[in-house]
């Protein structure tokens, strides 16, 4: 019965720090759009839209995704501006937790 215990808090110690972490990112999502997660997994995949200035970003995280589509825009030889249109913020790649749509 004891081993159950600790067990359960363990799991319940791992559920909170990932919940603290969880919120972290949501708070750097709503506050700098743009910006990719503190950890990341695996590639980045990007999508290029033909014909198009539009680009489509995806970064996976832990636990949870989020894409954004993005602008760009060359203003002269070595400067281009890059403007975030949309954004989301999925977890596990299925639930919207949030968006940002311009």
């Amino acid at each position: 019965m004891k081993k159950v215990k600790v067990v359960c808090l363990i799991i319940l110690i791992f559920l909170v720090i990932y919940g603290v972490y969880l919120g972290v990112e949501l708070k750097r999502f709503s506050s700098k759009l743009g910006c990719r997660p503190l950890i990341t997994i695996g590639n980045i995949e990007t999508y290029v839209e033909a014909g198009s200035k539009k680009t489509k970003e995806k970064i996976t995280g832990l636990g949870f995704t989020v894409e954004y589509e993005i602008k760009t825009t060359k203003k002269s030889d070595d400067l281009v501006m890059i403007d975030v249109l949309a954004g989301q913020f999925k977890l596990f790649d299925k639930v919207i937790l949030m968006t940002y749509v311009v």
